[in-house]
């Protein structure tokens, strides 16, 4: 059976008529989670393929695959963990791996306040760090693939988006709430002893970003990383500190966090993964408090 006919046959299994949820759609959905978290079990290839289509069709951050991608997270990061499996997801499908990348980074990160900051199970920090340490294409795997045959007839190719910013937010969000539990007196169980895998993984990010270059005649798409993405991402970081008391705006944890910001966004704009009007974003950046860095980004791209 051709590709294209696969991944017509899923969508219409587990899309609503006309595209929109409908009194069906909770019960599609809880039960593609079950039917990924098999595939994964099974090491089926075909339908992670086609969960990956999928999921780039109808919209990482749409409601419904935020719940599938808590189903599959808990199903296999927190109930069942098997490290030494879960690694394997990238040879499996890196399509679908950076679909649940993207999701699975709007479940654990910012959900309102800093207080209200979800940080991610660590073993599922661990392997996503594995992950992208692994495979400097993995991220931009959404961008590597014509999806055009592989959809029904007279489909449109959504805009795929990348993990980049949502992985990146846990680099710099999860040392602000380090510091605010320090500041407060409170136990960090949830964020104790992870310094080395943010760095490790922030360090994957900035090297996947440095292969857009090599990349050019492949991807599908110029937008890597959206101005309006990263945006999000600096003005959620503005709020962090509007609730940390000024005189921890200079700590350590406080300038680690606005480093690891400075340098992500430094390599977005220099390997042209940050494509766009950066006017806005440049605005945000102003907020935040002083830093080294980012004073040197702002005056060099301004």
């Amino acid at each position: 059976m051709a590709d294209g006919v696969k991944n017509t046959v899923f969508m219409m299994i587990f899309t609503s008529p006309g595209g929109k949820p409908d009194s069906t759609t909770n019960d599609r959905m809880l039960f593609l989670g079950k039917l990924i978290s098999l595939a994964i079990s099974m090491k089926s290839s075909l339908l992670l393929n086609c969960a990956g289509v999928w999921m780039q069709q109808r919209g990482c951050s749409k409601e419904h695959l935020l719940g599938i991608a808590k189903t599959v997270s808990d199903d296999h990061f927190v109930l069942s963990p098997n490290k030494a499996e879960l690694t394997k997801w990238v040879e499996l499908s890196p399509h679908f791996t950076s679909c649940f990348l993207s999701t699975v980074s709007e479940i654990y990160g910012r959900t309102g306040t800093i207080n209200q900051f979800k940080p991610p199970p660590r073993l599922l920090l661990e392997v996503t760090t594995e992950w992208i340490a692994s495979s400097t294409t993995l991220a931009v795997a959404p961008l590597l693939i014509n999806l055009q045959p592989l959809l029904p007839k007279g489909s449109i190719v959504m805009t795929a988006v990348t993990p980049f910013v949502g992985l990146i937010r846990w680099c710099v969000e999860i040392p602000l709430l380090r510091l605010l539990c320090q500041i407060r007196g409170k136990e960090e169980d949830e964020i104790h002893a992870t310094e080395d895998l943010e760095s490790k993984l922030l360090l994957g990010l900035l090297e996947s970003m440095n292969e857009k270059p090599n990349l050019e005649h492949r991807l599908q798409q110029p937008e890597v990383i959206s101005p309006r993405q990263m945006c999000t991402l600096i003005k959620g970081v503005a709020e962090s500190f509007s609730e940390i008391p000024a005189e921890y705006h200079t700590h350590k944890l406080a300038q680690t966090s606005l480093d690891r910001l400075g340098q992500a966004l430094q390599i977005a704009l220099a390997s042209g993964c940050l494509y766009g009007n950066t006017h806005e974003l440049f605005q945000a950046l102003r907020q935040l408090p002083r830093n080294r860095l980012l004073q040197i980004i702002i005056y060099r791209h301004t």
